[in-house]
């Protein structure tokens, strides 16, 4: 397709009425980065009046992969979940209160600065953690580092191949280490099922912990956590320790995302 067939088809799509129980997600092969580019520019043109409607652009250089999500609200049970996960560790003083200001999580934010095999790449995901960076003797400065430290990306209509691509792309297009949240949901005749990978790079190695959201196993499962040393990189501030756990709770994940679900209409298994 033309980029002008694309822009035409995803204009439509964001502007045009939806069903509350589906997002909507629309894939297209054989788009070169300079299409792409483009494609992202115009609908980013506030002529379009697009910038209230909630979607998300990704474009995947090293596949020449455009795709666009139209999210429901089950999407934002990801944004609930880590931000009461930080609540609770500055709580639980495993990250104290005082470096409440050391991270800015945000929605949705563009990244254009990937490496190789991914440059040229456009990455929005549901939601960013970033580090600020700390200036000489003055604490963290307003201006931020030029990648994610979290990436949180959740699947409803994107098949779970696509967000193990969206991983790879993360995990091998940035400069730093980064930790990246994959959470998939999927209907079954018994009601909504999913499950959640957390991964991370530890001593040189890809450690992946997976853990099953619905239906609840009958056996407890340990919460995923990530590290401190993970969050604060090369800028752990003096004294703390690297190593200290900061859990992710799965109930508090289940909690949001059953919420999620009534509003439009569906329950879990």
């Amino acid at each position: 397709m033309e980029p002008e067939e694309i822009l035409s088809a995803i204009i439509a799509a964001i502007k045009g009425p939806r069903e509350d129980q589906a997002d909507l997600l629309m894939t297209f092969d054989n788009v070169t980065p300079a299409n792409a580019e483009l494609i992202h520019d115009t609908l980013n043109n506030e002529l379009n009046q697009l910038e209230r409607r909630r979607y998300k652009f990704s474009y995947n250089s090293a596949k020449e992969t455009l795709s666009i999500v139209l999210p429901t609200g089950l999407h934002g049970c990801g944004m609930s979940w880590i931000a009461s996960s930080i609540i609770s560790w500055h709580l639980e003083n495993l990250v104290p209160l005082s470096c409440r200001t050391d991270f800015a999580m945000m929605g949705r934010k563009t990244y254009k600065n990937f490496e190789s095999p991914y440059q040229r790449s456009i990455k929005q995901a549901d939601v960013v953690l970033e580090r600020r960076n700390r200036g000489a003797g003055q604490g963290f400065q307003s201006l931020r580092h030029k990648q994610p430290i979290l990436v949180l990306e959740v699947g409803w209509s994107e098949p779970w191949t696509q967000l193990q691509e969206d991983r790879e792309l993360w995990s091998q297009g940035t400069e730093e280490p980064v930790v990246v949240i994959l959470i998939k949901f999927f209907r079954s005749q018994s009601g909504t099922r999913g499950f959640v990978e957390v991964s991370s790079v530890r001593n040189e190695e890809l450690v992946v912990q997976r853990k099953t959201i619905w239906p609840i196993p009958d056996e407890a499962q340990e919460d995923p956590y990530l590290l401190l040393g993970e969050l604060y990189g090369n800028a752990l501030p003096e004294g703390f320790d690297p190593s200290t756990r900061l859990p992710l709770l799965l109930s508090e994940l289940r909690d949001w995302a059953r919420d999620q679900l009534a509003d439009i209409g569906l329950s879990s298994a």
